[in-house]
C-alpha cells in the first residue's frame, strides 16, 4: 500500500466510530419521551350560525349562535327543537337545501358563510320541496 491510501485508510477509522452514538441512559430516554410529546390539537373553531325563522315558526332568542365546528347539524337542530319546544324542525341552509343531520358545521360554513355567518333557516314543516 501506498502511504496516500494508509492515510486515507487510518482517517476513515475514528470518523466511522464517531457516527455511532451509544443510545441515552434509561432515565434519560424517559426523561426525552416525556418532553417529545406532542401538544394536543388546538380546540375545534367556533362558527357562528344565524337562526331564521320560516312563515308563522316562531323566532328563537338568541338568533345568533356560536357553536363549536366539530358539531353536527343534529346539535343544530336539537338546540331548536329544546327552544321551540317540538318534536321535529326541519333545517335549511340558505332556504336552498335541508342537509343531513350528520353533517359537520363547519363544513357547511366553510362551503356556505355569508359575512362570516352560516345561515340556517328553520321551520316546523316542510318548507321547500
Amino acid at each position: 500500500m501506498s502511504d496516500l491510501e494508509s492515510e486515507s485508510a487510518s482517517d476513515s477509522g475514528p470518523e466511522s466510530e464517531n457516527d455511532v452514538r451509544a443510545p441515552p441512559p434509561l432515565a434519560a430516554s424517559v426523561l426525552l419521551e416525556k418532553t417529545s410529546i406532542v401538544p394536543p390539537p388546538p380546540p375545534p373553531e367556533k362558527v357562528s350560525i344565524r337562526l331564521v325563522s320560516i312563515g308563522s315558526t316562531p323566532s328563537v332568542s338568541p338568533n345568533v349562535i356560536r357553536i363549536s365546528g366539530d358539531r353536527s347539524m343534529a346539535a343544530v337542530g336539537q338546540f331548536l327543537r329544546k327552544r321551540l319546544r317540538s318534536k321535529s324542525v326541519h333545517l335549511y341552509i340558505q332556504n336552498t337545501f335541508e342537509p343531513g343531520p350528520d353533517e359537520s358545521v363547519q363544513d357547511l360554513f366553510n362551503l356556505f358563510k355569508t359575512k362570516n355567518e352560516l345561515i340556517v333557516s328553520y321551520c316546523l314543516q316542510v318548507a321547500f320541496g
